[in-house]
């Protein structure tokens, strides 16, 4: 899932913000589908996607915490799915208000109420 934003922006398609870092490049074989919007769902063909595959479960990570991380572990759950959220592989940024950390400490606690909550180390794709 990349998201991007209209041109013009750093995080528009192609520019450099919105590259996947070449730590984590997708495969060939990954199925890549632009976002325009912080609901992963929304104006997207993510959800008839997953419901071809017949995906049922979802382990979520991402940037930014407050945004598109929570919007979109609540559309899943809305959408049906079994929605886990990597306590430690979603982050943020510092706000006028808030830490980065609180804020993510805070996710973690208000989102058990749509996703289960689990650590980088025990995620299990098998």
């Amino acid at each position: 899932m990349l998201f991007t934003e209209q041109e013009g922006s750093f995080r528009a398609k192609d520019q450099p913000l919105w590259q996947v870092h070449p730590y984590i490049p997708p495969l060939e074989s990954d199925r890549i589908i632009i976002k325009y919007k912080a609901d992963s769902f929304l104006e997207t063909d993510l959800n008839s996607f997953l419901q071809k595959e017949e995906i049922t479960d979802l382990i979520l990570t991402g940037l930014q915490t407050e945004y598109c991380v929570d919007t979109t572990v609540r559309s899943a759950f809305s959408h049906g799915y079994k929605v886990t959220l990597v306590r430690d592989a979603h982050s943020t940024f510092d706000s006028e208000i808030m830490t980065a950390d609180t804020i993510i400490a805070h996710h973690n606690l208000i989102l058990t109420q749509f996703a289960d909550i689990i650590d980088t180390k025990d995620v299990n794709f098998i």
